[in-house]
């Protein structure tokens, strides 16, 4: 949705800049969902408040919490490098 609205705006001066993001912890919180999984139960939606209302829901130690920041992604170069490879394989 916000991909979409940034591309319907007539002004493109302002870029949409995507910063991907890793959360990683020492214990395993959603363990006891891999058994599951294992047996092709169906799966349980996940996402990033369902995973950090579990962590602050848990009252263990979870040990060292890592954070780890990527390259932050142009939309405006991603789009100017796809038409240019669009317009290369024509």
């Amino acid at each position: 949705m916000i991909v979409q609205n940034h591309l319907l705006k007539v002004d493109h001066s302002k870029d949409l800049v995507f910063v991907p993001v890793s959360i990683n912890y020492d214990r395993v919180i959603e363990g006891e969902v891999f058994p599951n999984d294992l047996l092709g139960e169906g799966p349980i939606k996940e996402s990033f408040f369902r995973a950090f209302k579990q962590m602050i829901s848990v009252k263990k130690n979870v040990g060292k919490v890592y954070v780890r920041y990527g390259a932050p992604c142009s939309l405006n170069h991603y789009l100017v490098a796809q038409l240019a490879a669009l317009r290369v394989t024509r």
